[in-house]
């Protein structure tokens, strides 16, 4: 998908020119910090994040074309996990490989 609020001018009109298919991979956004990193500085960091789970902001990020979500370091962990393996099954059925 192409998100039309990225650019000033598109030959096409992105809504009604295209129709979706399928979602076939999204790019989380995230915040990775040392082990070591005090846990009154990740407090202060998760302090930000909260602000994703706020209706305004939640709105002014769907309004540009993302889904805001937060979890945990274990859900996304696991979320990691899954979509390496999910893509590992989309790799083996395609053929590709790196030569």
């Amino acid at each position: 998908m192409i998100n039309p609020s990225l650019y000033s001018k598109l030959p096409f009109n992105v809504e009604r020119d295209f129709a979706p298919i399928t979602l076939a991979a999204m790019t989380p956004s995230v915040l990775a910090t040392h082990p070591s990193l005090p846990k009154d500085i990740i407090a202060r960091v998760n302090s930000v994040a909260a602000a994703l789970k706020t209706a305004d902001t939640r709105e002014r990020y769907i309004a540009l074309g993302a889904e805001p979500f937060t979890n945990t370091p274990e859900q996304y962990a696991a979320f990691i996990r899954k979509d390496i393996q999910d893509w590992a099954k989309v790799v083996k059925v395609s053929g590709a490989r790196l030569d």
